[in-house]
Parts: C-alpha cells; structure tokens; sequence
C-alpha cells in the first residue's frame, strides 16, 4: 500500500497542484481511526435528562438477586463471589468526568443506582465479539426544546437560565442552540478522539459509532409551548446529531416516555405519539426504532419497593424497571438493519459561528451542500 500511495503521490504531484488537496484528503480518509472496516470498539451514545441517567437504586436490585423468586433473571449481574459483575468488553463514559471504567452496577445518577446502561450494556456486550463503549450524555431537568435544542431547530424562544461551569447562573439569552446539545456533542468527540484514556489497552486499531439512543421528554411534555414542538426539534436532532458526527446513517433508538404506564394522561399520550411517528418518519424509517418502557412500569406497588413518591417521575426508582428499559432499548437497536456495505456522507469539520452554521445548513437542504462522497467497504454494525 505504502509503494501505491508513493507511485500516486510522483503522479499527481507532476500534474496539476489542484489535485493536491484531493489526494491529502483521500489520504487521510484512508488512514482515519475514526470510522473504518478495521474498528473493533464499538460504541454506542445513551442521551437524555434524569431517568436517562439511571434512578434505579441498587438495594433494590440487591434484593432481586437475593430473591428466590427472581434471582435466577438477575444472576447475570453478579459474579460467582455475589458481588456485581464487571464486564470486561463493555466500558461507559459517563459524562464528563461522573464515572469511567468497565461497565457495571453503579453507572447510574449515583453510584447507589443504575440506569438503562447496565441491561443495554450486557445484551449489547454479548452481541458482538468487539470491545463496546457506552457514551452517557445525560443531566436531568434537560429539555429539548431549549438545553438540547439542536442547532436547525434555530433561536430558543424561552426564558431560561442555565449554570455555567462554575455553579452559577448565567442568562441565556443570545444562545443559538441548547447548551447541552453543545456539550453532548463536544463529549462524544472527545471521548472519541481519546478512547485510550477510557480503554487503557486499546491498540489503536479504530472505532465504529453503531448507534444512538435518546430517552428524554418529561422537561417538553409538561410545556404545552416545548410540546408542541417536540416533533420538529426531535427530527431536527437526528438530523443535525449524524450530520455534527458524521454519520449520515448512525441507527437512532428513541425510548418512549412511559413512566405513568400504559394508559397515560393526553399530554403524555400525545408525547408518545410523536416519539413513535419520528420513528416512523420517510426519511429515518430504515435508521430508527421506537423502544416502550411504559410496559416496564409496575402499577400500584405492593412490594414496598418505591423510592419515587406519588410522582412517579422517575419510574418509582426501581431497578426490575431500569433493567428491563435498558434490554428494551438494546433488543429495539438489535432490530435496526446491519449496513454491510454503506456509503457514508464525509463533510468538513470546522469551528464557525452559529450564523455562518445557520447559512451552511440553509445551503446544504438545498443541495448537497459540497460534501463528498467516500465508501466504506465492509463496515457494518453488530
């Protein structure tokens, strides 16, 4: 390879220097780490607000796997001493820097809860014969229409605050897209672009980003403004979430906000309704799937295991509930069709200014926007 590329360089170098540019690029497509047939971690994105992060306490799940009558369907989160499995090919990043290192109990909003991390990452894990890396963007409160608005959704039309960095409250206004999408994004990419610091023994053979999931909606559906245009904002998200990483076909999962249970109020009804038809939307349908949880919920509980209150915000804190989300959305990203020989849409990856952003975008739906085209042999999604 290293003579053919020697022989091409002399080539193109004694004919015409435009052609400089397009050899350097399609060199470095060649030799990228980021998304090549070669990858062997596979990693994969969970986003949302609270129950995204994990509310499932652990002394729940504890006396699941102490349980005669359920320890059996749990006996695969503990090892043979009782204590909780580590996984040794599945890792999590867990936002910044909450928690890092091989996936196990624990990875939840605190270390005493868990979240749907944990069953995704097991069913995940033993799906594939790669090193798989789960990428928790998640903070609780978090709206789409404003924290997680994502860039072609356009201004906020909200009054809010966020914290910044420091604790302290700094106005929003002037913002052109939500904070969190922002950070969810920069968080992706640097966890990308130093895997070998949540891997220590990665090899640097490469990675393949195989998929997405979004479990968020409480924050829009009790803003009848927000809901009304969860619709709109969610599209744009997937649309702008593969287009920011690259991946014009990254599979997407959206978990249903199901905490109230099957039969749900209008408002939470009408927000299922739309999460399901995203899904279902001509441009997506191949690339999406929808993931209950509502069927996860256990009504009126008799066992004393509720740790929520009347709320129920966040599925009653239990972790059969946790577990049995995570394996919903793992088997609805199973579903999505394996690419095994995809072409994949490689545009320029530059810091500009939300304005020229905004014009970029209004030119790219017009066209294609100048971006190129380069196939990628032979990879595929577990």
């Amino acid at each position: 390879i290293a003579l053919v590329f020697v022989f091409v360089f002399v080539f193109v170098f004694r004919m015409n220097s435009s052609l400089h540019y397009l050899f350097f690029v399609l060199a470095l497509s060649l030799s990228s780490d980021c998304y090549c047939a070669e990858a062997v971690i596979s990693v994969y994105v969970i986003a949302g607000q609270s129950n995204a992060e994990g509310q499932g306490e652990l002394s729940h799940l504890r006396a699941l796997v102490d349980s005669p009558l359920t320890a059996e369907t749990y006996s695969h989160l503990v090892d043979q001493n009782g204590d909780w499995a580590v996984l040794d090919n599945v890792y999590c990043r867990y936002n910044e820097n909450e928690r890092i290192g091989k996936l196990t109990a624990g990875f939840g909003f605190r270390t005493h809860k868990i979240g749907p991390e944990l069953e995704f990452g097991h069913i995940i894990g033993n799906a594939t014969d790669d090193t798989v890396l789960i990428i928790k963007t998640t903070w609780g409160g978090a709206s789409l229409a404003a924290d997680f608005r994502p860039p072609s959704s356009g201004d906020p039309i909200y009054d809010y605050e966020i914290l910044g960095d420091d604790g302290t409250s700094v106005s929003a206004e002037g913002l052109t897209y939500g904070h969190r999408y922002r950070q969810m994004i920069n968080l992706i990419t640097d966890s990308l672009a130093n895997i070998n610091q949540i891997i220590p023994d990665y090899d640097g053979s490469g990675w393949k980003l195989n998929g997405f999931v979004w479990f968020q909606g409480f924050s829009d559906v009790i803003d009848t403004r927000k809901l009304t245009e969860y619709a709109t904002n969610l599209i744009y998200l997937v649309q702008d979430v593969r287009n920011d990483l690259s991946v014009p076909d990254l599979p997407f999962v959206i978990g249903e906000l199901g905490m109230q249970g099957p039969v749900a109020n209008a408002d939470h009804q009408t927000m299922r309704t739309i999460q399901r038809g995203v899904t279902e939307f001509s441009g997506f349908r191949t690339l999406m799937a929808f993931a209950e949880t509502s069927t996860a919920v256990v009504m009126d509980v008799q066992d004393g295991f509720n740790f929520d209150g009347p709320g129920h915000f966040h599925y009653d804190g239990r972790a059969d509930t946790f577990i049995d989300i995570g394996a919903s959305f793992a088997r609805a990203m199973l579903s999505l069709p394996r690419v095994e020989d995809r072409v994949e849409e490689v545009e320029e990856v530059v810091t500009i200014s939300p304005k020229a952003r905004k014009e970029k975008l209004a030119s790219s739906r017009g066209g294609s926007g100048g971006r190129a085209l380069r196939r990628v042999r032979g990879s595929k999604r577990i």
